[in-house]
């Protein structure tokens, strides 16, 4: 679903995103790319319908490969704690949205310095329970755009969009009007 390149430097703090130097290609495309099997349904957090599958019914787990783009081999695996709604990619770490205990919260995945093991670190953003729609990541990796839809009565789904600091959770809110 989402291309990344590279490992985490060191000295990195566990809950901050820092910019990451550029990482190597190979044939022009990014290193990695982490690989969601589905079961690529929108999600509901909150038990609403908007046009999903709620809560109850999604993985409460999922464990998502990281290929190596040169071999196509699994480079390292990441275990998130409840399903992947959206995934982003930035210049060393992607981003998943994952839908646990009635909202969304946002994680920080990067590959290990040794083993095959990816560690996930659950960023300071606060929970969400509007559906998640999609997600877009700063080349950088300290901003994090969150698409969100919320249904007005005869109007639908309307998306709104989150604009939050990857480092401190400080969001930014824009709100489509319901007519």
């Amino acid at each position: 679903k989402v291309v990344v390149p590279g490992p985490a430097g060191t000295g990195r703090s566990l809950r901050v995103s820092t910019a990451a130097p550029p990482f190597p290609t190979w044939d022009g495309l990014p290193a990695y790319f982490m690989v969601d099997s589905g079961p690529f349904e929108g999600g509901e957090p909150n038990g609403t319908n908007v046009g999903g599958v709620p809560e109850s019914q999604l993985p409460k787990e999922q464990v998502l490969p990281i290929i190596a783009t040169s071999t196509g081999h699994v480079a390292a695996t990441v275990r998130l704690p409840g399903y992947v709604a959206a995934i982003s990619a930035s210049a060393g770490a992607f981003f998943a949205a994952v839908i646990e205990d009635n909202a969304v919260s946002f994680y920080e995945v990067r590959l290990p310095q040794s083993g095959t093991q990816a560690t996930a670190t659950k960023l300071p953003i606060p929970a969400d329970t509007a559906p998640i729609g999609y997600i877009a990541v700063s080349p950088d990796g300290r901003k994090l755009a969150i698409s969100t839809f919320v249904q007005h009565g005869a109007a639908g789904d309307i998306q709104n969009l989150i604009v939050a600091d990857t480092s401190t959770g400080t969001e930014r809110q824009w709100h489509t009007p319901a007519s």
